[in-house]
């Protein structure tokens, strides 16, 4: 008797969703757990969203550099009231929630905050951090803002904030991300040959990624 895996080469599929991928007429069939059907969960056929930028990046932390995170970002808390004392509305009120972009809910304040920025949870879900292309409230309690000190868009947003969140191991509850804690945070950057942050590399790595095309 053999063994499967003396057989058959076995893995695992590509990680695909079928809600992000496009119907195309020249597709392939969308095979998933479904008992029915061969496996297709549908007769129509889908190709993944391809990527913006269609390159191979490769990463190698040994090249980068580090650098404060005060240095890159003016870090700072906002004047808002406190979700508790504001009336429902439509501006987006960002919490120290890790869901739905840190948006816990929406309140009749005007929006004290500019697009294109990050906010940082301080408090609760420590280290959240999330790109907010669109005017907002924040806590003042929890939260922090990140606004760039350089040419900033979503793209950047994405790769910093994966980074800043790498941060989270070192806080709790008892120990707060506070922002003396932000600005004195160093992270590890890729640079260009002026030793500065590579900027247009950290964009055009995230638009090589797949579904960056849904970002």
């Amino acid at each position: 008797m053999k063994k499967l895996n003396e057989i058959f080469d076995i893995w695992y599929g590509v990680n695909l969703e079928l809600m992000r991928c496009e119907e195309h007429i020249d597709g392939i069939p969308f095979v998933s757990r479904t008992s029915a059907n061969n496996g297709i969960v549908d007769v129509d056929y889908y190709f993944p969203q391809k990527p913006i930028l269609e390159k191979v990046f490769f990463l190698n932390t040994n090249n980068w550099g580090w650098f404060l995170l005060n240095d890159i970002f003016k870090i700072y808390t906002s004047n808002d009231k406190n979700i508790e004392s504001s009336d429902d509305g439509i501006t987006p009120y960002i919490s120290a929630s890790q869901l739905n972009n840190g948006i816990s809910n929406y309140v009749a304040n005007e929006a004290s905050q500019k697009e294109n920025t990050l906010t940082v949870a301080r408090n609760g879900s420590i280290g959240a951090t999330f790109y907010h292309p669109y005017n907002y409230c924040v806590s003042p309690d929890d939260v922090r803002i990140f606004e760039p000190k350089f040419s900033f868009n979503k793209y950047i947003a994405i790769f910093i904030s994966v980074l800043i969140e790498k941060e989270k191991y070192r806080y709790a509850y008892g120990r707060k991300f506070g922002t003396k804690r932000m600005m004195q945070t160093r992270i590890k950057l890729p640079i260009n040959t002026s030793g500065q942050p590579d900027w247009q590399f950290m964009e055009d790595y995230i638009k090589s990624l797949p579904y960056s095309s849904s970002l």
